[in-house]
């Protein structure tokens, strides 16, 4: 079971120059997980959350900071490791065939990505800097750190010269 957290607030005027927000309180919303099909685990099957809920809680704001104790978890102790997450799957009563079903569909993407990058790549000579990397971002599980200058030319422009003027070239 996951949990999603949605918050209620208010606006309370003081001024018309300032404004402030208070937030009342925080509903929990708990999913079932199920099988996923995104490529964003680099290993083993994939699972995400299912859309319907299964439980909605409502409580006080204060009240949930106070029975959280100020604990986050760090980005290692969300990461589940490929053999925990087909575990896990087993245990909530997916089949093998059903997890690798997700898998598949995972790894199509990922290597439908790959053809993409490579395409490109030879098309035009650009080629994302994450390319170099051991892995890429996991843009689902943190914040991108994008580079000012996300795509490097490995051609030179007079290379490119002949190619149409609607790619801004020649």
């Amino acid at each position: 079971m996951t949990t999603l957290l949605r918050g209620k607030s208010s606006s309370v005027n003081s001024n018309a120059k300032s404004s402030r927000v208070r937030f009342l309180n925080v509903t929990i919303s708990e999913h079932p997980i199920v099988v996923g099909d995104n490529p964003g685990a680099h290993k083993g099957p994939p699972f995400t959350i299912a859309w319907e809920s299964v439980n909605l809680v409502t409580i006080d704001i204060d009240q949930y900071e106070k029975d959280r104790n100020g604990e986050h978890r760090s980005l290692g102790e969300m990461r589940i490791p490929p053999r925990k997450r087909r575990s896990m799957l087993l245990d909530l009563g997916f089949t093998p065939k059903e997890i690798n079903r997700g898998l598949k569909a995972a790894n199509t993407t990922r290597a439908q990505r790959r053809r993409t990058i490579a395409k490109l790549d030879r098309r035009f000579g650009w080629r994302p800097k994450w390319i170099a990397t051991a892995r890429p971002p996991n843009l689902a599980t943190r914040k991108p750190q994008l580079p000012k200058n996300l795509l490097t030319p490995s051609v030179s422009r007079e290379t490119c010269s002949n190619l149409s003027p609607i790619w801004g070239v020649g």
